[in-house]
C-alpha cells in the first residue's frame, strides 16, 4: 500500500470514530432540553392522575369533604375525597368554593392517589361549553327517539342522563308536568335534570257533599272532584278551595315533596259565595259557548258564583276550544278567539297559549314564557293569581292530543296497589280501563308504601296498551305521612 492510501484510510477510520462519538453524545442527559425534562417529570408524577370528559355532582358532604360524582360516559359513580387546596374554578375561570358547587353541575376534574383506598380531587372546572335551562317546566320526553324537547327545542339524551330529585335517582317518567326543574347539558345532548320543585297529593276526606263539584289547588290545578281521588299538586304553600252549584269551602295548605296531605272537607271553613261578572269577547261572535254543560248567553255580561268551570267553545268551521276557568275577582274580560280549521285555513298556530284541554283557540288571560338558553328563566309556565283578573289555569291532565278509543289499558302491576288516572281513581291493580290518547299522569298508591306517579305517553296506535309500573318502596321513619 503506498503512502497515500495509508493517509486516506487513517483519515476514514478517525472520521468515523468521530461520528459515533458525537452520536452517543446526543443522549447524554445533559443534552435533554429543558421543556422534554419537564415533559418527562409531569409524565412520571400524573401516572396516578386522570383527567376525565365530563362528570355530574349527586351529593357531597363539606364536613367529610367528600363528593360523589357520576360519569357522563359510563354512568359509574365514584367518590372522591378533596380539600382546602382543590382548585375550583366556574366556566369563566373565576375561583369558586364547594359550597357554590350545586348537586347535579356538570364538571371537569382531575385527581390524584391519596392512599391505596382513596383518590382526592385537584382541580374542578366547570366547562364553558355546558349550557343550563333554570325554572323549566312540561318538558316534553319521547323515549323511542331518546329526545327531550325544552320549549321548540329538541335535545337527545343517553342511558347515562342522570335525574335527581331529593338528592335521590329517579327515573325521567317520574317527572310531573307541575315539577320545576334545572336542565343542564351540551351542544344537542342533556346531560342532567334536577328537579327543583317537585309534587305531592291530596286526598279528601268527608266530601260527599262535593262530588261532581270542583277542587282548585292555587290556581295551578283545578280538577272535577270524584271519589276516592287521589289529586296530584306541586310542592309548597297554597290555597286549596273546594266549590259547588254556589257553594265553597276553602283552606291553606302545604304539600311536601312526594308525600300525601288528607284534607277533611268539613274542616274547611265555609265562604259566603261571592259572585264574578264576566265580560266574554268571543270570534266568531256566532260561536256557541257553553259553561259546565249548559248553553250560556254571553251577549252580555255573564255573573257567575267564584269557583271553577269548564268552558267550551264551538262554531262551524273552526276547531273547538275547551278550557278550564277560575271566577274569583267581582269583574273580568274574557277574549276567546277560535281558529278556523285547517282545510279552511293555512294558519297553523292552532294550539291556544296555556290550553290544558282539548282543541284550539286563545284566551288572553293566559301568560306563557319560552324557555331561553343560558342561565336565565326558561319554560317556566305561570299563571298567578290576579285579583283583577279570571284566570286560565293548568290542569295535569289530558294533553291537546287527548281521545278516547275502542281499546284498553291494562295495568298488570304493581298488584294489589291503587292506581289513579289523572287523579281519578280506577281501582286495584290489576285493573282494565278505556284507553285514552295523550300524555297522562298514573299515580300508584299502597298503604304502608310510597305513592309514585308516572307520566305516559299513550299514543294511537290502534292497539291495546299493557303497563306494569314498579313496585312501591315501603316506608320507613323518614317518609311517613305519604299515606
Amino acid at each position: 500500500m503506498n503512502k497515500d492510501k495509508c493517509y486516506m484510510v487513517l483519515r476514514i477510520l478517525l472520521l468515523s470514530m468521530l461520528f459515533v462519538i458525537s452520536g452517543c453524545g446526543n443522549y447524554s442527559d445533559n443534552n435533554i432540553s429543558k421543556d422534554t425534562k419537564e415533559a418527562q417529570q409531569d409524565e412520571s408524577e400524573t401516572k396516578d392522575e386522570d383527567i376525565s370528559d365530563y362528570y355530574i355532582v349527586i351529593s357531597k358532604s363539606e364536613t367529610d369533604k367528600v363528593i360523589t360524582l357520576s360519569s357522563v360516559t359510563t354512568g359509574q359513580e365514584e367518590i372522591f375525597l378533596y380539600s382546602g387546596t382543590t382548585d375550583i374554578k366556574d366556566k369563566y375561570n373565576e375561583a369558586l368554593s364547594m359550597e357554590q358547587i350545586n348537586i347535579g353541575e356538570v364538571i371537569t376534574i382531575a385527581y390524584e392517589r391519596e392512599d391505596d383506598k382513596n383518590y382526592k380531587l385537584t382541580d374542578i372546572k366547570i366547562p364553558k361549553e355546558i349550557w343550563t335551562y333554570d325554572e323549566v317546566s312540561e318538558i316534553q320526553v319521547d323515549e323511542l327517539k331518546q329526545m327531550i324537547t325544552i320549549g321548540n327545542k329538541k335535545y337527545r339524551y343517553g342511558e347515562n342522563l342522570l335525574v335527581l330529585s331529593n338528592g335521590e335517582t329517579i327515573k325521567l317518567n317520574e317527572i310531573n308536568d307541575l315539577d320545576i326543574m334545572s336542565i343542564k347539558g351540551n351542544g344537542k345532548y342533556v346531560y342532567s335534570i334536577i328537579v327543583s320543585q317537585g309534587h305531592g297529593y291530596i286526598r279528601l276526606k268527608n266530601d260527599d257533599t262535593y262530588l261532581g263539584g270542583w277542587i282548585d289547588a292555587g290556581g295551578k290545578v283545578i280538577q272535577v272532584i270524584t271519589d276516592k281521588m287521589l289529586l296530584t299538586v306541586p310542592e309548597g304553600s297554597q290555597k286549596l278551595t273546594v266549590t259547588k252549584d254556589g257553594k265553597s269551602a276553602s283552606t291553606d295548605i302545604t304539600i311536601k315533596r312526594d308525600e300525601q296531605l288528607v284534607v277533611d272537607i268539613e274542616s274547611m271553613q265555609d265562604s259566603i259565595t261571592e259572585t264574578g261578572r264576566i265580560n266574554f269577547k268571543v270570534t266568531p261572535k256566532k260561536a256557541v259557548l257553553t259553561i259546565n254543560g249548559k248553553k250560556t248567553d254571553y251577549s252580555e255580561v255573564v255573573e257567575l258564583p267564584y269557583g271553577a268551570y269548564s268552558l267550551i267553545l264551538k262554531a262551524n268551521g273552526y276547531e273547538t276550544l275547551s278550557k278550564k276557568l277560575v271566577v274569583q275577582s267581582s269583574f273580568a274580560t274574557i277574549e276567546l278567539d277560535l281558529n278556523k280549521k285547517e282545510e279552511e285555513s293555512n294558519d297553523s298556530n292552532g294550539a291556544a297559549s296555556g290550553d290544558s284541554g282539548t282543541g284550539s283557540g286563545t284566551a288572553n288571560t293566559t301568560n306563557n314564557s319560552n324557555p331561553t338558553q343560558g342561565s336565565q328563566n326558561a319554560g317556566r309556565s305561570n299563571n298567578p293569581t290576579n285579583s283583577e283578573n279570571a284566570e286560565q289555569p293548568n290542569n295535569t291532565s289530558n294533553s291537546e292530543e287527548a281521545k278516547e278509543t275502542s281499546y284498553k289499558i291494562y295495568i298488570h302491576g304493581p298488584e294489589d296497589a291503587e292506581v289513579y288516572f289523572d287523579g281519578v281513581y280506577k281501582g286495584i291493580i290489576p285493573v282494565i280501563m278505556e284507553k285514552t290518547t295523550g300524555s297522562h299522569t298514573f299515580s300508584i298508591r299502597k298503604s304502608g308504601y310510597i305513592t309514585k306517579s308516572y307520566t305516559v305517553a299513550i299514543t294511537d296506535d290502534n292497539e291495546d296498551t299493557n303497563l306494569v309500573f314498579p313496585n312501591l318502596t315501603k316506608e320507613t321513619n323518614n317518609t311517613k305521612g305519604n299515606r
